[in-house]
């Protein structure tokens, strides 16, 4: 057995300054304030002065370190697996661009061979991001490859490896049809790229989709006389939202209206993170386009904003230090609001009988220690490991 003694352990709902968390194999055996015997245990971390959350979950998220999901090799997912770890990612979905069917698939086939030997953070699947959007908010997807809504090639993909999310244009030609396909697979769509107005929304809510991509990003704005997919998305309090809180995307007062507006379980964090995360400015290219990474921020050579380079962990900072909400109802927003929205069972929580898929973080949330199935696959030298 394993032991994280004198942790602060920060679940939904739960904040207990200092515990210690036992693990067996790969999952939570008990989380207890009492003091224990060392001698039971075959590796100890030393929490003292460390907080403790349910490894985060980041459900949209295209690349790291050079890598790409779109590479279509499993180098890149395993690269990008690994990268992972250093943000307290537990979990993620390979993320896809709007590129050629082919180059999807092949970056399915990618996943497929990861899943056999998932060395680093997990993988319960696959997130679509195109082809199937709107050209009027193509955003920093390649325009050269929007398609219109295929269930059948998601049945493809999804025989290679699961897909778990499709993002797609909720007001095209066949949308509706293709989010009943979806649902009837078990998969989500979240519009994204769209230029739907409110009534798109809502028949596309009865059809069954549930989700909102990169919320504010390439969406159709708020307007009081048509609140579009952003006034959807703080109208609703049953569609799940996903949201870049690196200050840039959405800016503070933004990420405030939001948090003071939307339920907290209907918030999912995320990073949408691209090749260049990680990686020092420079020139790259992404889904065949060109992308300047300058402070940070992602931009095509027109100066249109791409996705991030956010590391996880800093994200859920900005909330925190933006809203002031409580920690033990921001982490709602990192893995249980993530777990229920793709139906993941025994992960999200710290909890006796859930899956040992933890981050360990100092007081300014920068990752010391990350633990997937009750392994640690990620430590920083300063971690206290006494045995």
């Amino acid at each position: 057995m394993k032991l994280i003694k004198n942790i602060r352990v920060i679940s939904p709902d739960v904040d207990n300054r200092r515990a210690n968390i036992i693990i067996d194999g790969e999952n939570i055996k008990s989380i207890i304030e009492k003091d224990v015997n060392p001698e039971n245990f075959d590796e100890i971390i030393d929490g003292e002065g460390l907080m403790a959350m349910p490894g985060f979950i980041d459900v949209h998220a295209h690349g790291a370190v050079s890598y790409d999901t779109c590479d279509g090799t499993g180098e890149a997912i395993d690269k990008i697996a690994e990268a992972r770890l250093k943000e307290g990612v537990t979990m993620w979905l390979p993320t896809t661009l709007t590129v050629p069917y082919p180059e999807i698939e092949k970056a399915a086939r990618a996943v497929a061979e990861y899943l056999k030997n998932p060395r680093w953070s997990e993988v319960p699947g696959m997130h679509i991001e195109g082809p199937f959007i709107n050209i009027a908010m193509k955003g920093a997807q390649n325009p050269e490859y929007i398609k219109v809504p295929s269930a059948d090639f998601i049945k493809q993909v999804n025989d290679i490896a699961p897909v778990k999310i499709v993002t797609m244009a909720p007001e095209v030609d066949g949308a509706l049809d293709f989010i009943r396909e979806m649902k009837k697979m078990g998969i989500v769509t979240s519009a994204g790229h769209s230029s739907a107005k409110y009534s798109d929304f809502l028949a596309a809510k009865k059809a069954g989709l549930t989700n909102l991509t990169h919320f504010f990003n390439q969406m159709s704005p708020l307007h009081h006389r048509e609140i579009g997919l952003v006034g959807a998305g703080l109208a609703d309090n049953d569609v799940y939202i996903e949201l870049i809180c690196d200050r840039l995307h959405v800016i503070s007062d933004i990420i405030k209206i939001v948090f003071n507006t939307k339920p907290v379980d209907q918030i999912l964090l995320i990073t949408d993170a691209l090749l260049a995360s990680g990686l020092p400015d420079g020139e790259y290219v992404m889904g065949g386009l060109k992308m300047i990474l300058k402070n940070r921020e992602a931009r095509l050579e027109s100066g249109a904003l791409m996705g991030s380079t956010l590391p996880y962990q800093y994200g859920l900072r900005n909330v925190y230090e933006i809203t002031g909400i409580p920690l033990e109802q921001l982490v709602k927003c990192t893995s249980w609001n993530q777990a229920n929205c793709l139906n993941l069972d025994s992960v999200g929580k710290l909890q006796k009988g859930y899956r040992a898929n933890i981050a360990i973080m100092d007081a300014d949330f920068n990752v010391l220690g990350t633990m997937v199935r009750g392994e640690l696959r990620y430590r920083h030298d300063t971690l206290p490991v006494i045995k």
